[in-house]
Parts: structure tokens; C-alpha cells; sequence
């Protein structure tokens, strides 16, 4: 039940991440609408030669100024926990804050209570992307993991996570990893195998109450999936050189073999570089190494199972910072 005004400048043009962009802007709208009940809400865009301005107003419930600045500031210098900014400022404005220290924008958050709160985003014309940034996306059916996914992906320097709710986030130029919530598992794997289609080779994060592995890529114990596999990774088979495979029977590693073009391996050899590692859950083991690993999974509780028992919490993450 609220009034909403819009005032747009026509002809506004950016350079910026769309898919960070489009996020913020969201959050400004439903931040506005969530806590404002029936009263005004003011939309404007407007540019100059140097910067296009991003303004929302609202009549809501409003927030403490001074909070609102030391947190702000806190999240500017990186000395502030963002769990603790999420209690403060709300989960929306923490990241709308996270893309404007993306792309060199700048945030302004004016506010008092039961006043309402203007925010507004000084962009410039061509937003600069930090390259070094590495984003993760997170599938996930269930609102709490994803959060919690979140905060943990965040609380690393220089690493951000972004829900998998637009498909431009998977042409992200710095994508780095799919966190893969495997809770509901037949929703996660339908969706994995969706994403792999267009990002053969990204890196998967499976991801079970708190615990996680890293792999290339989940296969069910089925050798034409599994071969499926290998040639979305290696489209010609001149390109194959060193693909291991350890735990598997040796009339399937002859089947292998023989599909693969040889070029698949059952001995180890410390001295050549593995293209890829394709294993069962009894030989799966969690490095900092970053060798590509295709998990052949017997069922959905014996994968569950190997996450528990040789997965490792997610504040290990920072552990495989390097190899990302």
C-alpha cells in the first residue's frame, strides 16, 4: 500500500557488472518496500558527464545515523565481521555496499528513525570491476543454508557469493567456484548438471551441513555418464594426456580406457601433471592441491556420507584460496 514515484533520465548508458548492478537496484526496492508501510517511496536515475546516480527514498521505520556510519565504515576499512553487519544494517544493504566496493562506486545511506532512509549509489559511467575479485555462486533451496554460505564465502579477503537467481551470473568474468547446497539432491544435481553444460570445467563446492569437498564434476556410478563426462572436459581426444583413475574395477578401467582413447592411467606418476582424477568415494581425499577431480558417486548416502566424514568445514576455505 505505498506510493511509488519514479523520476528516470532518459538515455542513461554504464559500464558495469549487469548481474551485480541488477542486484543492488532489487535490493534497494524491496529494502524500501520491506520497511515501509503505507507511505512514499521516491525512484530517480539521473547522470552527468562523470557518474550516474542510483536514489531511492522511503517514509519507512528508518535506522540509526550513527550506526549506520560506523558500520559502513568498518565495512569500508574490512574490520567488521559481516554477520555482525547483517544484524545491524540488514543482509540487502551489506551487499549492496559489496557491489558498489566492487565497482568504485560509492555508497550514501542517510536515515533516521521512524523518519524513513534515502540511499544512494554514485556509479561511475565505466565502472571499473576488480579482476581479483573471485566470485562464487550459490544453489540452494533453502533460504538459511544460503545465507550461511554466504557469510562463510565472504568472511574470506577478497572473495564474494552471489545466489544463483539470474543466469548472467554464470558468465561472471571471475567466477570462481558453483557452491552446490546438496540438501535437496535431486534439485542440486538437476541444477549442477544444468551449469555444466555451459561451464564444463568449473570447480564444484558440495556443500552438506557445514562440511564441503571440492571436485571438477558429480557422476552417478554409470560409465556413460561418466564418459559423458570426460568429453565435455576434453572435447578431442588428442587433448587428453594424463587422465587417472584409481578405485574402480579393472574391467571398468578397461571400458575406460578404450573409450577414452588411452588416455587414461591406473598408476600413479608423481612426475606428470594429472589432467584429471577420476575416483570413487573410497579413494576421494580433500588437498589445497588444485587437481581436478571427477567423483563417481555410488548413491545419494554414500555421497552425504563422505562429506561428513572426509569433508571439512567451510572456515577451511581460506585453506584453498590459492589454488582458486
Amino acid at each position: 500500500n505505498n506510493q511509488v514515484e519514479y523520476a528516470i533520465q532518459e538515455g542513461v548508458v554504464i559500464t558495469s557488472d549487469k548481474v551485480q548492478l541488477k542486484q543492488a537496484l532489487i535490493q534497494l526496492m524491496h529494502n524500501a518496500s520491506k520497511y515501509t508501510e503505507n507511505g512514499q517511496i521516491k525512484w530517480s536515475v539521473s547522470a552527468d558527464q562523470n557518474h550516474t546516480f542510483f536514489k531511492i527514498s522511503d517514509s519507512g521505520i528508518g535506522m540509526d545515523q550513527e550506526k549506520v556510519n560506523d558500520v559502513l565504515t568498518q565495512l569500508d576499512q574490512n574490520d567488521m565481521r559481516l554477520i555482525d553487519a547483517f544484524s545491524t544494517l540488514g543482509l540487502g544493504l551489506v551487499l549492496i555496499h559489496r557491489f558498489c566496493r566492487n565497482v568504485q562506486a560509492k555508497l550514501i545511506c542517510l536515515s533516521e528513525p521512524n523518519r524513513g532512509t534515502t540511499i544512494e549509489i554514485i556509479h561511475p559511467l565505466m565502472g571499473t570491476i576488480d579482476a581479483k575479485k573471485h566470485m562464487f555462486v550459490c544453489v540452494s533451496k533453502h533460504q538459511d543454508n544460503a545465507l550461511k554460505i554466504k557469510q562463510e564465502v565472504q568472511s574470506v579477503s577478497g572473495w564474494d557469493c552471489m545466489a544463483l537467481s539470474d543466469a548472467g551470473l554464470l558468465e561472471h568474468s571471475a567466477l570462481a567456484a558453483i557452491i552446490i547446497d546438496l540438501t535437496f539432491f535431486e534439485y542440486a544435481i538437476e541444477t549442477l548438471a544444468a551449469i555444466k553444460q555451459k561451464m564444463p570445467h568449473i570447480d564444484v563446492i558440495c556443500w552438506v551441513d557445514d562440511q564441503f569437498i571440492r571436485v571438477r564434476g558429480l557422476v552417478p556410478f554409470n560409465l556413460k555418464k561418466m564418459m559423458t563426462t570426460i568429453d565435455q572436459l576434453f572435447p578431442k581426444k588428442s587433448e587428453r594426456s594424463c587422465i587417472y583413475v584409481t578405485g574402480f574395477t579393472d574391467e571398468v578401467n578397461q571400458k575406460l580406457v578404450a573409450q577414452s582413447g588411452e588416455a587414461i592411467t591406473t598408476t600413479y606418476d608423481y612426475r606428470q601433471a594429472i589432467q584429471l582424477k577420476i575416483t570413487t568415494e573410497k579413494g576421494f581425499e580433500m588437498s589445497t592441491r588444485s587437481t581436478p577431480i571427477l567423483l563417481v558417486y555410488e548413491s545419494q548416502q554414500s555421497l552425504m556420507a563422505l562429506i561428513k566424514e572426509k569433508g571439512w568445514p567451510m572456515a577451511r576455505l581460506l585453506k584453498l584460496k590459492g589454488s582458486f
